[in-house]
């Protein structure tokens, strides 16, 4: 019997926030790269740009744990390399801005392409709202790519990967709540050719090498428990959706418990 997910490989593509001794600040003052034309940094897939206010970065696709952690390091090396030594890192999930830096045209352009959610078959989910013109959020999306990809295989997979990523990021990331009331509901994806990317997480993966690891680990849990022939039944399911979506710590302890997620 064949595997549905065969020659898996993991990408991703992570945004962040910078700093200087005046606060936060946008990153399309240091970076040209966009999503429509971003800045290649090798021949692998490695690429930076800056997405409205945020620092994004492309990986090359990875087929282990450590390359999956290299191709991300190899990135924040770069970057880092080449932004001034004042200019710091953060990674946290959202950041309010001061209005004195979001006046610039990058800084009030938003993705406009909409993501779909895998618990109601794709169906396109609505668009974000916020009155708050201060705030903005970064995402840790995972791109999931096998052999012979189709819409009902990565439907599956997404709705999968909410219980083994998705539900354990309610307990680990601790600071997304404030993101989590806009953007990552439960199902969030994007079909793509070589599979599907999974929109769910913030970016607080990215911040150290086990967290990184954690990533992809759980990610090639998700493709193993569906190649070994395990779904969660309708009533897990619709457990998982609460979760994410009301970040109920309570429910999250109970599905890690009862599918021996991997934890950090």
């Amino acid at each position: 019997m064949s595997k549905l997910f065969e020659n898996v490989t993991i990408g991703c593509d992570p945004e962040f926030f910078l700093k200087d001794q005046k606060g936060y600040i946008g990153a399309a003052k240091f970076l040209k790269g966009t999503k429509w034309y971003p800045e290649k940094i090798d021949e692998n897939g490695s690429a930076v740009l800056h997405d409205n206010v945020m620092v994004e970065f492309n990986t090359a696709p990875a087929r282990t744990a450590d390359e999956f952690v290299q191709s991300v390091n190899t990135v924040l090396q770069h970057l880092r390399g080449r932004l001034p030594q004042d200019v710091s890192f953060d990674f946290s999930p959202s950041a309010h801005f001061s209005p004195s830096r979001l006046r610039s045209m990058a800084a009030k352009i938003f993705g406009c392409e909409p993501d779909f959610n895998a618990w109601l078959k794709g169906r396109t989910n609505p668009p974000i709202e916020c009155d708050d013109r201060t705030l903005r959020t970064s995402g840790g999306h995972i791109h999931v790519g096998y052999t012979a990809p189709t819409e009902g295989t990565n439907l599956e997979l997404i709705k999968h990967m909410d219980l083994f990523l998705g539900v354990p990021s309610i307990l680990i990331d601790k600071a997304g709540d404030e993101r989590r009331k806009m953007y990552g509901k439960a199902g969030a994806c994007r079909m793509k050719p070589y599979g599907a990317e999974y929109r769910v997480l913030s970016n607080f993966w990215i911040a150290n090498n086990d967290l990184i690891q954690w990533a992809f680990n759980n990610t090639i849990s998700t493709t193993e428990f569906l190649n070994s022939g395990n779904r969660i039944s309708e009533e897990d399911g619709e457990l998982v959706v609460h979760t994410i979506n009301n970040n109920d710590e309570v429910a999250a302890k109970h599905l890690i418990e009862k599918y021996k997620i991997e934890m950090v």
